[in-house]
């Protein structure tokens, strides 16, 4: 396509207007319509949530189509996920068939390419691995190439061991740290468990614990002195370790010789050896050495000094003369290190250390082979500040090498192929010319999310196919999958990875949300520098307090409920005020019309109700106003109305959407209790979804669980695998930048009105609504604020004298303090009765207004 001039696309707008019109059920917008025809080698339009991007897609395929620029077996669409793709290839099929023959036309997942390439090239279909889309036997795989490994080889067994002996419990010895107090706190922080299972009390006792069970020596720990020996008043002297075979007391310090000197530590040392040679007791003391923590065998030499001091010779092991000065002729105990290893091993085979370290290496393998980050994360030991850290990534990465190795072993040997390999070899065939491009057009949903190795297929069918035309659609703000591989920077420099020339257009215009949900998510997200900067515009311009905080302790009940009655009196006052006053009207032959209302209020009113029903109309106006707002949530100012008569009319009233999001699974409601949450509200149409999951999904109201600080909050406090960093993009140098996206994904899925769950103690409340309400006071309510305008409002309509009180006394002859009967369903006292809520007594009171009809013809 040659570059065209701005008349140019300006003819071309006029030309398919009635394409654009119509190849919708809604006519695309001005944005939808540029971006279509963009004439650019490779184009990015932004869409935003809600924004209408499918359409987009229909838009450009249709434009290609009628403009002659690629025929349907010339167009590629790409997506993610299998239903994505279904649900483009059956929309454009549906839209374009009337119009054109759609036959060659595909939308496909990069897997699927990737195995059509491999098919023509290599002339078959290879089968696929269950491996990868089976993580049970995924699991199972790695748990027995895991033992068949450690028997083969002494250095897997060794590099299994120092997982379970130190990376798994993280093991840091103090003088691994520059400061003696972030020492402590970092102990503090960790559950350190020996290899045996014990709970030790310093990372240095815990590796003794383990030289011990390497050398195959019983110990018991913390073991009480048999004499009276005190080290304080009523405390007396425990020893680190007592060895009951050989009758030896271990004493072990944290700290090494030279800083130990003038410490106390130093002086403790030598009233211990005082009181052990009183008694002539056998006693070892240990100071830490920075080599210990590298090479536990190290340690167990020292110990093997120590024994020799003490006169034991059958628990050493043979040790080089030229380091040690110790004899070649000892007794060497350990038969070798593979046996020993393995008799440390074989009890943890199959207990839940050893599952979840399984489950680690089930999660790190596919992310190895996908991204070969062995090459990276050489590059990242250097930023890492703590050595402990250095050695997780080494152990697990020396973990997981061999068993790639296995992995692609037994692909090969079964003539099997997982989704990575389609990708890797799909390249591999189109940057060798053994593939030949058959596309003009390249079309990718969801663009955000794309991943290194799908991004280095696309770059290889450009660079065979310069004249290759892209069209990408994504939305960098909606970019949650980072874990799982995705690149943001694809998507936030989009020219300088795909093409100098390349266009970005924005779709600004949101169908989903009104203009203040719109405005707070977008200035939530916008403190992020590294986002692309764009403004969105909402359809409906309502301006109304979008988002409700409310206490967690209330429990979903308080809200479900408030929703429950919202939609059954929406349906009521709709009903009334097409209804009940027509009647009237017709019943009394009145000529005169009310603008605002609609109602014919005149010549059957005597003076004194003709000017009370003006009143009497806003009030019904502002009823049905306020049963569209959203309800508060510990403090509702709605109330239930009579059972029969929900339970008369819940069939017939239309369903609200409501989701309900949480950070984890395990935080959403089970199965039984939203079972009975539908049950108890009919009129909601509940659904749960952690927030990763609800992307793509959209409701009326959203209810975000557990908005709190702590590991299972939002944004969670959990820390990052510093493993799993290895193996995905780096992110961008701003807080909580993956979580603050996921955040925006939770807040756009509402149409209407978004819930906030947050704990009682506000010292708790998460980061993100802290936030939202210091800087959008007027469209974030508060739970504690709402209650007091809550009661306010009730006041004034109570208040006697005034206007709302005067007209409903005079049309239903209410005494002041007068309430409805409570539902059923109510929540003790936490919901009162708001104004709209008078509207179905209003209609049964109606009678009490002279209309000078017949008795038989009132309405009841």
């Amino acid at each position: 396509m040659k570059a065209t001039s701005q008349d140019n696309r300006a003819a071309w707008l006029a030309r398919y207007a009635e394409l654009f019109d119509s190849i919708e059920s809604t006519p695309l917008t001005q944005e939808q319509r540029l971006a279509s025809i963009s004439d650019a080698p490779a184009t990015l339009v932004l869409a935003g949530a809600g924004t209408g991007k499918t359409s987009t897609l229909t838009g450009r395929v249709a434009f290609l189509m009628a403009h002659g620029l690629a025929k349907p077996e010339e167009i590629l669409c790409l997506a993610f996920a299998r239903e994505a793709a279904r649900e483009i290839d059956e929309r454009l099929q549906r839209r374009l068939a009337a119009r054109w023959p759609t036959q060659g036309f595909s939308a496909s997942t990069f897997h699927s390419l990737g195995l059509r390439i491999v098919r023509e090239v290599e002339g078959s279909t290879p089968a696929l691995t269950e491996l990868c889309s089976n993580r049970q036997k995924l699991a199972a795989f790695i748990h027995e190439q895991m033992l068949q490994l450690s028997a083969r080889s002494v250095d897997y067994a060794g590099i299994l061991f120092e997982y379970f002996s130190m990376i798994e419990s993280g093991l840091a010895l103090s003088c691994e740290f520059a400061e003696r107090s972030s020492y402590q706190a970092e102990c503090s922080a960790r559950l350190m468990q020996t290899i045996r299972g014990d709970i030790g009390r310093s990372p240095f006792d815990c590796l003794v614990a383990n030289a011990l069970c390497l050398m195959g020596i019983e110990y018991d720990y913390r073991k009480h002195y048999p004499h009276s020996v005190y080290l304080a008043r009523r405390r007396p002297y425990q020893s680190t370790f007592y060895l009951p075979e050989i009758d030896v007391y271990v004493d072990v310090f944290d700290c090494t010789t030279q800083a130990s000197e003038q410490c106390a530590a130093a002086a403790l040392s030598r009233q211990l050896s005082r009181w052990h040679q009183h008694y002539g007791t056998r006693h070892i003391i240990l100071w830490e050495t920075p080599g210990y923590a590298q090479d536990i065998w190290l340690l167990i030499e020292q110990l093997s000094r120590k024994f020799i001091e003490c006169g034991i010779s059958a628990y050493t092991i043979r040790i080089d003369a030229a380091k040690s000065g110790i004899q070649n002729d000892q007794v060497l105990h350990i038969q070798g290190r593979a046996g020993r290893y393995r008799a440390c091993l074989q009890p943890l085979l199959g207990s839940a250390r050893w599952n979840s370290l399984v489950a680690t290496l089930a999660t790190v393998l596919p992310l190895h082979l996908q991204c070969k980050a062995q090459t990276v994360t050489d590059t990242k030991y250097a930023e890492r500040k703590h050595a402990w850290e250095r050695r997780r990534i080494a152990n697990i990465t020396a973990l997981v090498q061999p068993l790639a190795t296995a992995y692609k072993a037994r692909l090969r040997m079964h003539g099997e192929i997982d989704f990575d390999d389609m990708i890797a070899r799909a390249t591999q065939y189109v940057a060798t010319g053994r593939f030949i491009v058959p596309w003009r057009d390249i079309l990718i949903d969801e663009f955000q999310d794309i991943s290194q190795p799908r991004f280095g297929l696309v770059a290889a069918m450009l660079r065979q196919r310069p004249d290759l035309r892209l069209f990408c659609v994504g939305d960098d703000w909606q970019a949650i999958y980072r874990f799982a591989a995705s690149e943001i920077r694809y998507c936030t420099q989009f020219s300088d990875y795909v093409h100098p020339q390349a266009r970005i257009v924005p779709l600004s215009c949101t169908f989903r949300f009104n203009q203040a949900l719109c405005n707070v998510s977008s200035q939530f997200l916008m403190k992020n520098p590294f986002q692309n900067r764009k403004q969105l515009f909402a359809v409906c311009n309502d301006m109304r307090p979008v988002m409700t905080v409310a206490r967690q302790e209330d429990g979903l009940a308080v809200i479900l409920s408030g929703l429950q009655r919202m939609v059954e009196q929406r349906a009521l006052v709709n009903h009334n005020r097409g209804s009940v006053f027509n009647t009237c009207v017709q019943r009394s032959g009145a000529a005169s019309l009310m603008p605002a209302t609609g109602f014919r209020i005149m010549n059957w009113l005597g003076a004194r109700t003709a000017f009370a029903l003006p009143v009497l109309a806003r009030i019904l106006s502002t009823a049905a106003a306020s049963v569209t707002e959203p309800v508060g949530s510990s403090a509702s100012t709605t109330t239930t109305m009579n059972t029969d008569t929900c339970r008369g009319r819940s069939h017939s009233t239309p369903k609200s959407s409501v989701l309900i999001l949480a950070r984890f699974a395990h935080l959403l409601p089970d199965d039984d209790r939203l079972g009975a949450y539908a049950e108890r509200y009919p009129a909601l149409q509940l659904s749960t979804s952690t927030v990763h999951a609800s992307k793509g999904l959209e409701a009326d109201y959203v209810l975000i669980l557990n908005m709190e600080q702590g590991v299972y909050g939002f944004p969670s406090g959990r820390p990052s695998d510093l493993v799993i960093e290895c193996f995905v993009p780096q992110p961008e140098c701003f807080e909580h930048a993956d979580e603050r996206r996921l955040f925006y994904v939770a807040l756009t899925r509402a149409r209407k009105h978004v819930w906030l769950l947050v704990p009682q103690d506000q010292k708790k409340m998460s980061v993100f609504v802290r936030e939202l309400l210091q800087d959008n006071k007027a469209m974030v309510r508060n739970v504690s604020k709402l209650s007091a305008r809550a009661s306010t409002r009730r006041t004034e309509v109570g208040r006697p004298g005034s206007a709302a009180n005067i007209a409903v006394k005079l049309a239903c002859g209410l005494r002041p303090g007068w309430r409805l009967p409570v539902h059923e369903n109510a929540l003790a006292d936490r919901q009162k009765r708001a104004i709209a809520c008078v509207v179905d007594k209003i209609k049964r009171c109606i009678i009490c207004i002279d209309v000078g009809t017949e008795k038989k013809n009132r309405i009841i």
